[in-house]
């Protein structure tokens, strides 16, 4: 053998024996922390204990989950006849694989979504499920999911096979921080190169040992649970994920109780390329802070995208322009539509989901 091949040789038994020790340790402690279980979620803002009891879960992706087969009993939620799916979710168990011709449309957001305070029946999924007879509306809603969570949730769920999303944002995000921001527990593992990592035990260890020491001298966090430039990066990822899946993506707005005049209400819609720069300069000022900023920010990352946007607080106060009788009746507090409000969101999504629909149908 030439001594260039010997040598050669050597340097690869040299690092197959330099790299046996250490990809022992790694194996050894992935199996310690996956007998250790979950990190503790305490880097999440809003992450309490009643979230790991009853019909949560602790998700170490999302930070809790819906408890596949439980009842629902919370107080907010009348309670079902039927149990939680086994997909984690307020809804039929989904049908595998899905049917060539029903067409899919996930509904992702939060408690509003998932019909706090309203039957399984009455929430705006159900209600456009039966508008759509051959259609599958899928209930993802789950309570307290920021744009972090639903941009989660919305590639998880990808494996069903949907072809459009309709994604109810914002109410959420605009939560205080607890403990921190979301961004110190989600921290860039939404999508892309960490997808692998997620899977392992050890590397959630290690991220939340991270953030504990990051942040272990910072006070309790003031600000909102998502910033506005981090939740204006979370939708234009959305928009990007349902571009990869080929999927329609529907932005919804969350109407409120507390209506705005129409001279704010026109500030927030942005319908030429004049407004979308007065927007995006406004929104890098000082004023540019609760909800009007989130509203005129994901109005503009709509237009931008040319992504279908409804405007939920527009779409209430016309309904309420027109019937005034309806002000008292559409909410059940000041965030979570009651029944009627409901079906006003399921009549507002209707344009959108049946154009959905239809597409899916002339697809090849």
């Amino acid at each position: 053998m030439q001594p260039s091949a010997r040598r050669s040789v050597s340097r690869w038994k040299f690092w197959v024996f330099a790299l046996l020790p250490v990809s022992g340790l790694i194996i050894a402690a992935e199996f310690v922390c996956r007998e250790l279980g979950p990190p503790p979620a305490d880097t999440l803002s809003v992450y309490p204990e009643r979230f790991v009891a009853g019909q949560f879960m602790l998700d170490i992706e999302l930070g809790w989950s819906l408890r596949p087969g439980n009842f629902v009993t919370h107080a907010a939620f009348p309670k079902d006849s039927l149990p939680i799916s086994p997909e984690g979710l307020r809804d039929d168990p989904l049908r595998y694989p899905r049917p060539e011709d029903e067409p899919r449309i996930l509904c992702l957001g939060d408690s509003s979504v998932m019909g706090a305070g309203v039957s399984r029946a009455d929430t705006f999924s159900s209600l456009l499920q039966d508008r759509f007879p051959g259609s599958d509306f899928i209930n993802a809603g789950v309570p307290g999911y920021s744009s972090y969570q639903i941009l989660i949730m919305m590639d998880r769920l990808r494996v069903v096979g949907a072809d459009g999303v309709i994604a109810y944002l914002m109410n959420s995000d605009l939560m205080p921080g607890e403990r921190n921001t979301d961004d110190a527990y989600f921290h860039r593992v939404a999508v892309g190169p960490t997808r692998i990592l997620k899977r392992s035990a050890l590397w959630w260890w290690l991220h939340h040992l991270s953030d504990r020491w990051a942040n272990q001298n910072l006070e309790a966090a003031v600000t909102n649970r998502v910033g506005l430039a981090r939740f204006q990066e979370n939708v234009r990822t959305m928009i990007a994920l349902a571009h990869q899946g080929d999927m329609e993506l529907v932005l919804v707005v969350p109407p409120t109780r507390a209506t705005l005049p129409d001279r704010e209400l026109d500030k927030m819609q942005i319908t030429s390329d004049s407004r979308a720069e007065a927007a995006e300069s406004w929104l890098q000022g000082s004023n540019a802070w609760g909800r009007p900023a989130y509203y005129i920010a994901l109005s503009l990352e709509a237009y931008r995208a040319g992504v279908v946007l409804v405007d939920g607080p527009r779409y209430f106060k016309e309904a309420i322009d027109q019937n005034p009788a309806l002000e008292d009746t559409l909410f059940l507090d000041s965030l979570h539509p009651s029944s009627a409000g409901h079906r006003l969101l399921a009549d507002a999504l209707t344009p959108p989901a049946a154009a959905i629909i239809e597409g899916s149908q002339r697809a090849p």
